[in-house]
């Protein structure tokens, strides 16, 4: 059984021109998406190396003008604008994430005065710099940020977003164009993901009748957890219909394949 009406909605998450190339990092690897195809570099099988990268691309005759670089693998924190100080940064930090030796970065969302903070780590810089030294960097929450106020905004219901992933959820809740929640959770079962997020339906006050929820994109290898939440609430809706041409069974967070104009 499917929940609510699939894909009843379209969140516009295309923001990239077809002649790019987005190479977004996971724990697990690599994707080098482009338009067409998206491309798997698993760190099991592959040394994350200068060499092996270079060798990569060149066999898969990967081409790009242009290269953005997101990162899956970390978690973010937002804070509002007014309370950041880049010269504090590791003690804002460390408030909400363990202190580490990486790279601490930030993306400033501009059009709701907010920042978001996380690390990219050594080895990720060293091979951006080597190969990609003009790329765009950015975490993934900070294109849904930017998105789901869009969407979000002049609805007066609360609205709830989750974005599952491989080990991971997010939820994310906006009252018009306000962010009123967000958190990263864990995931090794179908109940640690049902405790969690009933945990923040309740305490948020979200409902059937006065909010709406909403599953970003729909990835079949979650099946079972869309089926025990729609047990418990039955009117979720799916954001987004699956990308195009482009094979998903691997990709931990599908909607970001389908971010191509």
């Amino acid at each position: 059984m499917e929940i609510g009406l699939p894909y009843l909605m379209q969140l516009n998450n295309k923001y990239l021109k077809s002649d790019s190339l987005s190479i977004q990092i996971f724990k697990s690897g690599l994707f080098f998406c482009t338009k067409k195809e998206a491309y798997f570099f698993d760190f099991k099988i592959l040394n994350f190396d200068s060499i092996s990268v270079k060798n990569f691309i060149e066999k898969n005759k990967i081409e790009f003008d242009f290269v953005e670089v997101i990162l899956f693998d970390e978690n973010s924190i937002i804070i509002p604008d007014d309370f950041f100080d880049e010269r504090k940064i590791k003690n804002i930090v460390s408030t909400s994430m363990p202190l580490k030796s990486d790279y601490l970065v930030y993306d400033k969302i501009f059009d709701t005065r907010q920042v978001v903070l996380y690390y990219l780590k050594k080895e990720n810089k060293k091979i951006i710099n080597d190969f990609f030294p003009k790329a765009e960097i950015k975490h993934f929450t900070t294109q849904l940020f930017e998105v789901l106020t869009k969407f979000s905004k002049n609805d007066y219901k609360k609205n709830m977003f989750i974005n599952l992933r491989a080990n991971f959820f997010d939820i994310f809740i906006y009252h018009s164009n306000q962010l009123l929640f967000f958190n990263t959770f864990n995931h090794k079962t179908i109940e640690d993901f049902l405790y969690y997020v009933f945990y923040v339906i309740e305490i948020q006050g979200i409902n059937q009748i006065e909010s709406n929820v909403f599953f970003l994109g729909k990835n079949d290898k979650f099946n079972t957890y869309y089926n025990s939440f729609s047990k418990f609430y039955n009117s979720a809706k799916f954001l987004n219909s699956q990308a195009p041409n482009i094979s998903q069974s691997n990709h931990e967070c599908p909607l970001f394949l389908d971010i191509f104009e």
